[in-house]
């Protein structure tokens, strides 16, 4: 753990948890896209819930405490190969022992609630890692209902709608 104090504020490290292959598994297996698709959707998705996560830990601060969001997938993004998942299978347990790493470092654990949250291995590992480590893990509830199907229009709407993009 890392608390710090500057002058009279304490300052905690939040380790944010959020979906990264799950997202694209999904845009996969749900939707006829082509491959090069899949990966630009993801890869925006992925970010932006990421983003979401780091936007709620920054909301928490105040005059007193001060929270430093943590994501691995910005920390780790130019480490391993970005923007395609499907490679990435054989560096998976690299990249989870780098998440493990980084999550030790911190004070809390949060969770970014998504569609795909309840489908991310990884982010169980990372639970079960908090606990274990005794973290606290954190559980952020957002207000995105479901994704809308690619095919037939209104995701780029829906992106605006939901925060994770502008115009």
């Amino acid at each position: 753990m890392w608390i710090f104090i500057v002058g009279n504020i304490v300052v905690k490290l939040v380790y944010v948890s959020s979906p990264y292959r799950a997202v694209y598994d999904s845009l996969t297996q749900n939707h006829n896209l082509s491959c090069d698709k899949v990966i630009e959707e993801a890869y925006c998705l992925t970010a932006a819930l990421a983003q979401k996560g780091i936007d709620w830990v920054k909301n928490r601060n105040d005059k007193t405490q001060k929270f430093l969001p943590i994501s691995p997938i910005f920390v780790l993004e130019r480490i391993y190969a970005r923007y395609n998942p499907f490679a990435l299978k054989a560096e998976e347990p690299e990249i989870m022992e780098a998440c493990f790493e980084l999550l030790g470092k911190c004070d809390e654990m949060l969770v970014v609630d998504s569609p795909y949250t309840h489908k991310s291995s990884g982010i169980q590992a990372e639970i079960n890692k908090a606990n274990e480590l005794g973290i606290p893990v954190l559980y952020e509830l957002g207000e995105v209902k479901s994704v809308p199907d690619c095919r037939r229009g209104g995701y780029e709407e829906w992106l605006v709608e939901n925060g994770f993009k502008t115009l």
